[in-house]
Formats: structure tokens, C-alpha cells, sequence
């Protein structure tokens, strides 16, 4: 009894492998048209060549196929001649007819006399194709094979039986696909020791593959699966960074990228890499966050004992400053103090905040290179003395251009005199040509030294300094600095006092 369409079409799609697929629409077929051969071919990418998958009505015949295609005919494989065939050129999913044979159909490299001897031995009447499909590319297809005057019925079925077989067919190519993509990824992680989780941000549930457990020291059954769960293995001083993060990916839809401690139940404390990013519905509304947490405990504790030897060199170069001379010692670490406070007020990233700090307690160690008594000098400068002196910040420069800093801090320290006019020194520049951690400093060494004491004069006062800074706002100094520091001492948030 001849199966329907639609029972064909479900045993199709239950079909595990693609012989199976190939086998069933091979035997369908026959059963419409058990006077005909069948045969099913695919395009085997590996080799470049036509495989014959399978066949049905070629019983009568076993002896003369073994002799032309071998005993195992699943193995044969028909080269593509440079003309390529008809095949090649038709996947409209419809039942198309041609002349000659099934190798000429092919374009296979097989000779006429041997097609001539295929058509005669089987007495084949007329060739007809539904072309299996993939991008708008024949991967194959099913062939039937009518003998001399047979005639071609059920054409509908055997196009919709091809047309399924090939979607099918699609389906476990895309199946094994994701396949080796998942392993990939799968021995990616595994050897990269990087864990992957998904926060389901509408009902709040969290799940972790089993590298997250061992990233968090934490035992699968201990877990509770929520974003609160997760937020209790965060170091305490690290929680709120790490909330506002995902909350800004959230909000933002520009992706999470964080580093953050978490606390073992042990007592350990590990450092994590955090990156993810956010699903969001149709409507735009957040619906999950996807990302990868990896341990980076040991290239950050490596970084925090370089970060701890840099600050003990900069401090101790620092100190040479105010040796040499006596009469501004701490300078630099009062301007260090108001420039960071002025930068915090300017939300500058920490980043640059930190190479803002780095710069200013080593801005004036050019003076150096100054004689003493220039420095100590009671009397105004002559212009020969303070061409000495404007020569600090290149001294400075020289010296700190050949340490591999993380930030641009020999530059900050040149730039640390000039003013947006032109009117600075060593180099002239005017407005945005000035670094702003170069602007931001030059306003903290300004207010600072007129609130101090020097050798030539008596300190001038705070409002003499803020003064200063308001008459040569936008002029001498940048706006949002001037701005930023003056905001900073009129709300009391600053002050020179230790």
C-alpha cells in the first residue's frame, strides 16, 4: 500500500541520518512507480564529486552495476565534468526531464559508448530529476528512470517527496553543525577555563554551565540560581561596581565588561573577567543577559605588585623634588591632591584620573636640574635665572619619556605650563593641543602656589588664587577646570589642610 504524502513527510522528519532520508525517498518513490529505477544521489563536498547514495529497481541488474560501478555502489562517486550537467542547472524543486541518461545528467566524465551501453542494458525510455537544494545550490537530488514506454505518474508526490527530503536533509546538516560548534566552543571554554551563564531577566533566574561553579568555589546544589545569589559571592567592595556595570549594560544595551572579586566559601578571594552581553525582546525591552566569566587572580595580583613597586618609585622620585628644594616641599602632593579632586568633580575615567595622579607628583622633578639658588632665590628672577627655570618641565620630560607608563605622563608633565592663549611654556601650545590631564594640573600647580609660601613672597590666599582663576577663565585656563575647582572649595568638598 502506497504511503500518503503527509505520512511520508512525518517519517521524513524522523529520520536520524541523511542515508535514511535518502533510502526513504528512494523506496517512496519507487512504490508511485515500481516499473521505473530510482536512484538518489548527493554532492559530496569533501571529494568535489556526485556520490550515488542509494537505489531501488535495479534487482534484475545487480550483476551488470557491480561490473560498472564496483560492489558497493554507495562508494562510487561521479566527477563533475568542466560543462557540469543539467543538475547542476536546475533546482526549481520541480520534475524535469532529459535526454539521454543519468550520467549525462550528472555531467559525469563518463564516455557516450558507456552511456549508450547503460540506456541499452536497461532499456531506459527517459530521464527525470528533482534537484535537492542548499543556498540556491544542487546538492543532489532524486532521479527517475523510466523504461521504454513506461509512463511518469504522481508527479506531484515524487516533487513533494524530494522538496522534503532535502529540507530534511538541510535540517541534519544544520543539526551537525551546531554540533561542531558546540564542541568547539565547548573545548574553548574547557581549556581557556572560562565559564558561561544566562540570566533570564524577566523571571530572574540565573544558570551557570560547571565552570561558572568552579570559578565561584561553589557547589551546584548550594547555588540558588538568582541574581542575588550571585551578588552574595561578590567581594563587598567590589558589589556596587560590579551592580552598576549590568545595570548600565542593561540600560544601555552596550554590553557588560567588568572585573570584579568574588569570596569563596573557603575565605578565598579570586579575581574575575566578566564580559556579556543583552538579549532584548521585539519591543527593545531587556529579556536576557548572556555572557563568560574567566579567573584572572593571577595577572591581577601580578599587576597590583607592579602597580605597588611604580608607586614606590614614583613617591620615592617625588621625594627628590622636595630635597632639592626645600622651600615648596609637598607641593607636588598638594597639587596631586586638588587635581584628583578636580578630575573626580569632572567624572574624568579612573583611568586617566590614575595617570593625572602619576604626573602630578612628579611634575616638578625637573627642578633638579635647576641650581639651588635659583630655587631659593629671595628676589624676583632675572630672565636668564627663569629661562632656567621654564626649562624644567623638557628636564622632567626627558627623564620620564624613557619609563613604559601605562598613561601619557611625560606629555602631561611638558604641558603642565602651557595655557590656552599660547602665552605657556616649553612648547606654545594653545587650547585643545593641551592635554586636559595637562590643563587640570596646571590649574591645581597654580592655586596651589599662590596659597603657599615661596621664597620671593608671602602665600597670597585661597581668593586671591580662586580670583586668579576666574579672571582668566577661558583665557589662560580651560572653563570646565576653572569651573571644577572652584566648585570644589565653594562646597567645602576640598581643602589644602591635612
Amino acid at each position: 500500500m502506497k504511503a500518503s504524502l503527509s505520512e511520508t513527510i512525518l517519517r521524513l522528519s524522523q529520520c536520524a541520518s541523511v542515508d535514511q532520508i535518502c533510502a526513504l525517498a528512494a523506496s517512496t518513490v519507487h512504490a508511485l512507480l515500481p516499473g521505473a529505477y530510482v536512484v538518489v544521489t548527493l554532492y559530496d563536498a569533501e571529494i568535489g564529486a556526485i556520490r550515488w547514495r542509494c537505489d531501488c529497481g535495479f534487482e534484475a541488474h545487480e550483476e551488470f552495476l557491480t561490473r560498472l560501478l564496483g560492489p558497493d555502489r554507495t562508494t562510487w562517486a561521479i566527477h563533475r565534468s568542466e560543462t557540469g550537467g543539467g543538475a547542476a542547472a536546475d533546482v526549481s524543486g520541480r520534475l524535469v526531464a532529459y535526454p539521454g541518461g543519468l550520467f549525462e545528467l550528472l555531467g559525469g566524465t563518463i564516455s557516450k559508448p558507456l552511456c549508450a551501453l547503460v540506456r541499452r542494458t536497461l532499456g531506459i525510455g527517459s530521464v527525470h530529476h528533482v534537484a535537492f537544494s542548499l543556498d540556491g545550490k544542487p546538492i543532489g537530488g532524486v532521479t527517475v528512470l523510466l523504461r521504454r514506454g513506461g509512463a511518469l505518474g504522481h508527479v506531484p508526490s515524487i516533487e513533494g517527496i524530494a522538496r522534503h527530503a532535502s529540507v530534511e536533509i538541510l535540517r541534519l546538516a544544520a543539526q551537525a553543525e551546531i554540533r561542531r560548534i558546540a564542541g568547539r566552543l565547548a573545548l574553548a571554554t574547557e581549556s581557556a577555563r572560562i565559564g558561561v551563564w544566562d540570566l533570564d531577566l524577566v523571571h530572574d533566574r540565573l544558570e551557570w554551565d560547571p565552570r561558572m561553579f568552579e570559578l565561584y568555589g561553589i557547589a551546584p546544589l548550594g547555588f540558588a540560581g538568582s541574581y542575588a545569589a550571585w551578588q552574595r559571592a561578590i567581594h563587598p567592595d567590589d558589589a556596587e561596581a560590579a551592580e552598576g556595570a549590568m545595570q548600565e549594560a542593561i540600560r544601555s544595551g552596550q554590553g557588560y565588561h567588568t572585573h570584579f572579586r568574588v569570596v569563596w566559601p573557603s575565605g578565598e578571594v579570586r579575581h574575575l573577567e566578566a564580559h556579556a552581553v543583552v538579549v532584548r525582546r521585539a519591543d527593545g525591552a531587556p529579556e536576557r543577559m548572556i555572557g563568560v566569566n574567566w579567573d584572572v587572580t593571577d595577572r591581577s595580583l601580578t599587576e597590583e605588585r607592579l602597580r605597588a613597586r611604580l608607586e614606590g618609585t614614583v613617591r620615592a622620585v617625588s621625594a627628590l623634588t622636595d630635597l632639592r628644594d626645600p622651600y615648596t616641599a609637598g607641593h607636588q602632593h598638594k597639587v596631586t591632591r586638588l587635581a584628583c579632586a578636580a578630575a573626580d568633580a569632572m567624572h574624568l575615567p579612573a583611568d586617566r584620573r590614575e595617570g593625572l595622579r602619576v604626573a602630578a607628583l612628579l611634575h616638578d622633578i625637573g627642578k633638579i636640574s635647576v641650581p639651588a639658588e635659583i630655587l631659593a632665590k629671595p628676589s624676583e628672577l632675572t630672565p636668564v635665572e627663569f629661562g632656567l627655570i621654564k626649562a624644567h618641565p623638557r628636564a622632567a620630560y626627558d627623564v620620564l619619556c624613557s619609563i613604559d607608563f601605562p598613561w601619557p605622563v611625560a606629555d602631561i608633565v611638558l604641558q603642565h605650563h602651557e595655557l590656552l592663549d599660547g602665552s605657556g611654556y616649553p612648547q606654545g601650545l594653545r587650547g585643545e593641543a593641551i592635554l586636559l590631564e595637562a590643563r587640570i594640573l596646571a590649574v591645581a600647580d597654580v592655586v596651589e602656589a599662590m596659597c603657599s609660601h615661596r621664597p620671593y613672597r608671602p602665600a597670597l590666599g585661597l581668593l586671591a588664587a580662586l580670583d586668579e582663576l576666574r579672571t582668566n577663565r577661558g583665557v589662560l585656563y580651560d572653563s570646565d577646570v576653572v569651573d571644577a575647582c572652584i566648585g570644589i572649595f565653594s562646597r567645602g568638598e576640598f581643602a589644602f589642610a591635612i
